[in-house]
């Protein structure tokens, strides 16, 4: 409590009060009754909104997380958009040219398609440290074209 709610408060406020009536009477105390009643309404909306806050955050920093991707989409989620099997996309990819298999067996872009129609993403976690290859929406309706145009000729 002392760390989490007192000492930032400090730091942000140069002081802590617990108590409203405290606060409007140590900071405002020649405020006439309508101020101070004014002031209580202006600390209760403040106070609600910090509580909608904090049980907002784990949500923002999902939708952060998403935005930050930039609506990008891996292998096996483009293939289902495409209606087609995440097999036979992987392997028209690697047939079309558009990625490779490096020396760890995983899909990479060739370089004449990045930023494109793939975006290179690195990630950590549990120590590992990777790139993932994921796919643009632009990437995305390219490969609907040309797979679209594949199977009607």
């Amino acid at each position: 409590w002392i760390f989490d709610e007192v000492l930032p408060t400090i730091r942000r406020t140069g002081g802590y009060v617990a108590n409203e009536d405290m606060f409007i009477n140590t900071y405002l105390p020649f405020a006439d009754d309508q101020t101070k009643l004014m002031f209580r309404g202006v600390l209760e909306t403040v106070r609600k909104q910090n509580e909608q806050i904090a049980a907002m955050k784990p949500k923002v920093e999902y939708f952060d997380a998403l935005v930050d991707r930039n609506l990008l989409t891996n292998f096996r989620d483009t293939a289902k958009e495409l209606q087609v099997k995440e097999r036979f996309f992987i392997d028209w990819l690697l047939k079309n040219k558009f990625v490779y298999r490096d020396q760890k067996n995983k899909l990479k872009p060739y370089a004449a398609y990045v930023p494109e129609l793939f975006e290179l993403k690195e990630w950590e976690r549990n120590g590992r440290a990777d790139v993932q290859t994921l796919i643009t929406p632009k990437g995305r309706e390219t490969f609907r074209l040309l797979l679209k145009k594949e199977q009607t000729a």
